[in-house]
């Protein structure tokens, strides 16, 4: 009979759930899952797979900005768009 390639022994599996849930409630450490697969909460940082780090409120200000940009983008006439002159308003 062939053993397996560990020597045939179970290993115990850790309760991972209930070290996240510790990790997070105590310590506020959270790895990400699906799309944010690789990302971190760390206490009051988010830390990209790269270890570049962004606290809340630097990327509330960047979602901020980018909000209005979009909004002037649509408030502002494209180059394409004919803007009528005095005399074509009379």
């Amino acid at each position: 009979m062939a053993r397996a390639a560990d020597g045939g022994k179970k290993k115990k599996k850790k309760n991972e759930s209930a070290r996240d849930h510790f990790m997070f409630e105590i310590y506020c450490h959270a790895d990400l899952r699906g799309p944010w697969a690789g990302w971190k909460l760390r206490g009051a940082w988010l830390v990209s797979p790269d270890g570049d780090r962004i606290n809340a409120q630097r990327l509330r200000r960047i979602l901020f900005v980018e909000a209005m940009r979009k909004r002037i983008a649509k408030r502002t006439p494209s180059p394409m768009m004919k803007i009528p002159t005095d005399s074509q308003r009379e």
